[in-house]
């Protein structure tokens, strides 16, 4: 995945986004965190072979790498594994790097943010702002049906995501609250208690 500033360049980027909208969609980060493991992990299940070629080399075998030094082991990791992984051998990765990193709203004004767990108020708010007719504002590209997953995914509106974190060591938690600050405090977000506590 290449951002635009990466194919264009720095200053043909600079130029595209003066004369563009801006919109930037944000999610809780936690809630974000838990997608990923879901979606690219199996939620912690054994597969039996990779989901594709391409997913393996991707996600699969860095972790494997990572975690055991060996691509040859089950597919299959826990929670915990996943966040080692991924904040501390894989942090530029796009499904969870930090939205302060991946879309630079230090760098970019942009006009619009929408969130994901209001997304189709949202939608409906920027479809009247731009006068656009032919966004689907009930339909979300990219994000199937999975059985036993709350379509709102958010850590405020659902708990369930709160028992993926409640595993985590200490270190571990802090690190997650650490990586994931500027997100949370830029755009609003809470964390529970029990999770500051169990960082500090």
């Amino acid at each position: 995945m290449y951002s635009n500033r990466e194919v264009l360049g720095k200053n043909a980027t600079v130029r595209r986004l003066k004369s563009s909208v801006t919109v930037m969609t944000a999610r809780h980060p936690l809630a974000r965190l838990v997608s990923a493991f879901r979606d690219k992990f199996a939620d912690g299940r054994k597969l039996d072979k990779p989901q594709s070629k391409d997913h393996f080399i991707y996600f699969w075998s860095p972790a494997l790498k990572a975690l055991y030094r060996n691509t040859n082991m089950p597919l299959q990791i826990n929670f915990t594994q996943f966040v080692t992984f991924a904040l501390l051998h894989k942090p530029h990765e796009p499904h969870w790097e930090p939205f302060t990193k991946l879309c630079s709203p230090c760098d970019i004004s942009y006009q619009y943010i929408i969130f994901l767990d209001t997304l189709t108020e949202d939608l409906q708010f920027l479809m009247s702002a731009l006068n656009i007719s032919t966004i689907n504002s009930k339909t979300r590209d990219n994000r199937g049906p999975r059985e036993g997953v709350d379509p709102s995914d958010d850590l405020t509106l659902d708990p369930d995501l709160l028992q993926y974190y409640l595993q985590l060591p200490p270190y571990l938690m802090a690190k997650v609250l650490h990586t994931y600050t500027l997100d949370i405090k830029l755009l609003g977000y809470q964390v529970p208690e029990v999770l500051n506590a169990i960082a500090t």
